[in-house]
């Protein structure tokens, strides 16, 4: 059993709730939190000349999802199952594309399907999974903000309430088909970086 936990930055949810600060482990930040704006307001929308729409950015909880949902990939993409082995050039070329190491990077390749075929074999039942989480993660998103404008916010509680399930299934399943899988650093390196330890700051300030 595990817990991830990073309370510092705790709020009380609620229509005039902000997220002043960029905080957390860049790895693992949601795309929209990255970005300080919703990523997924429908492409068809037109706004009239002369006009602007800005809706103030507001983090809500599939923000949180999504960062659940970036840890487990990190792990796919970055071992492999046999001691003393390298990833595949597709591995490497796919690590690099979800976790570049730079700001606003990211959600190209989220906002896509992951190639999960370029993992080690004893881990694509487990990706299946993840990609399951991933695409209804996109979902849910895009529901909740199709109605933008006229709101000025997401409307996420419906799609939040599906996805606790379906994360808990698939969470399940995964570990349940990664019980004889072993998981080991590559003998090299990926290309930015030796671990996911990078954290990020507005105005780069410490984590104290």
């Amino acid at each position: 059993m595990g817990k991830v936990a990073d309370l510092e930055y705790a709020k009380l949810m609620g229509p005039k709730t902000t997220h002043e600060l960029r905080t957390g482990t860049l790895e693992y930040m949601a795309c929209e939190v990255e970005a300080q704006e919703y990523l997924f307001i429908g492409h068809d929308l037109i706004i009239p000349y002369g006009t602007t729409f800005e809706p103030p950015f507001r983090f809500n909880p599939l923000h949180d999802m999504e960062s659940i949902w970036w840890i487990p990939t990190w792990v796919l993409y970055y071992h492999v199952d046999q001691d003393g082995s390298q990833v595949s050039t597709g591995q490497s070329t796919w690590f690099n594309k979800l976790f570049p190491g730079r700001l606003n990077s990211r959600f190209p390749p989220f906002s896509t399907r992951m190639v999960f075929r370029v993992l080690p074999t004893s881990f694509h039942r487990a990706a299946h999974e993840f990609e399951t989480m991933h695409q209804k993660l996109i979902v849910a998103y895009t529901n909740s903000e199709k109605e933008i404008p006229p709101a000025e916010e997401p409307a996420y509680s419906k799609p939040l309430e599906n996805l606790h399930s379906l994360f808990d299934k698939c969470f399940a399943s995964a570990v349940e088909h990664s019980r004889d899988v072993s998981f080991f650093r590559p003998t090299v390196k990926h290309a930015h970086q030796e671990d996911s330890s990078l954290e990020t700051r507005d105005n780069k300030q410490p984590k104290v």
